[in-house]
């Protein structure tokens, strides 16, 4: 493998360059081209390598590096190279086009993302961005689905969101709250990641009642509203197959495939949905009605999928959900059409 050192990136950006460190990376801003340098290692959310495709920026940018980078993706009269620091020197990753910049009205950059012209090999992935082995969230809230989906969906919360730390207030479900509201509510232990990032289960206190209906959970731009019968142990809700305890389960098993730290999304045909699922147990639940829910589930170690049939005959709409990069690892081997992966 050949690697670059400081000296060449530095040659690399030409005549008078400006050098500007950053945590986790440097740049170097010159009359050819704008380098770009990140340290190695797994940090989502920070500054760098998100995935074979994409090098991540995040804070605040000096000025003349946020200048620069919206100068060059403009008009592209200048390179941006990248490069990833390993111990042993620069590995050349070369030509990056400038796909997103964030920023505010007055000119700051406080965030960017670069795709590479050449993807990462996945040996090159796990040199700079290694993830280590760890343990994978099981599956025993799965063998409880048909006979205690309440103790399911307990069980489900208790695994996925082991990590999370509980909230400084636990929710207070109202008295009357059917059984399985209750559970979900003091499951979540105040922890607002169980009601939801993308779509929200509403906390107890906006709870409201109409005419016999409780909407209890909304699309994050009002598409629509979630509601139960009030006066069951498990009621129904309003347009929905399953009772209140399989949607909460599909809602929070929705969210979780598609807000986890980790995720990959795709369109896939039928065959290639089907080998996918090989490697994972089917949630025995029926299609979600509401705008954007999931058409199946399916659950492996430390993985959770959707599939959304939105009809289009020719495949669905997949999003998978993990907390740790481990668990995405034996989706490599399938060599499947993603239009992101985070493993």
């Amino acid at each position: 493998m050949h690697l670059a050192s400081e000296q060449a990136a530095l040659a690399a950006a030409g005549v008078s360059p400006q050098r500007f460190t950053l945590p986790h990376a440097t740049i170097i801003l010159g009359d050819q081209a704008l380098v770009v340098i990140v340290d190695a290692g797994d940090r989502p959310g920070a500054t760098a390598v998100r995935d074979a495709g994409e090098i991540v920026l995040s804070g605040v940018l000096p000025g003349p590096v946020g200048s620069g980078l919206g100068y060059f993706n403009a008009d592209g009269a200048r390179l941006v190279l990248a490069y990833i620091r390993l111990p042993d020197g620069l590995l050349p990753v070369g030509p990056a086009r400038v796909a997103s910049l964030s920023g505010t009205h007055d000119g700051i950059v406080f965030g960017a993302a670069l795709r590479p012209a050449t993807r990462l090999t996945y040996d090159q992935l796990d040199l700079v961005r290694p993830a280590p082995a760890v343990p994978l969230e099981d599956t025993a809230w799965l063998d409880l689905m048909r006979t205690d989906r309440i103790a399911a969906l307990r069980a489900f919360i208790a695994t996925w969101h082991a990590a999370t730390p509980a909230g400084p207030v636990a929710y207070a479900p109202p008295t009357d709250a059917p059984e399985p509201l209750r559970t979900l509510y003091e499951a979540a232990e105040g922890r607002k990641s169980v009601l939801g990032a993308q779509n929200f289960l509403r906390p107890p206190a906006e709870l409201t009642t109409d005419n016999g209906w409780v909407a209890f959970a909304d699309e994050n731009q009002g598409a629509f509203v979630l509601e139960h019968r009030t006066g069951d142990p498990d009621p129904v809700v309003r347009d929905e197959i399953e009772t209140l305890s399989g949607v909460l389960l599909q809602f929070v098993l929705f969210e979780a495939s598609f807000t986890s730290p980790m995720t990959v999304s795709g369109f896939l045909s039928d065959d290639e949905l089907a080998r996918l699922t090989a490697l994972l147990r089917r949630v025995p639940l029926g299609p979600a009605s509401w705008i954007g829910g999931p058409a199946r589930l399916y659950a492996g170690p430390g993985l959770i999928v959707a599939a959304d049939r939105t009809g289009d005959p020719d495949g669905q709409l997949v999003t998978v959900g993990a907390n740790h990069r481990a668990a995405l690892r034996p989706l490599r081997d399938l060599d499947l059409p993603w239009f992101d992966y985070d493993g």
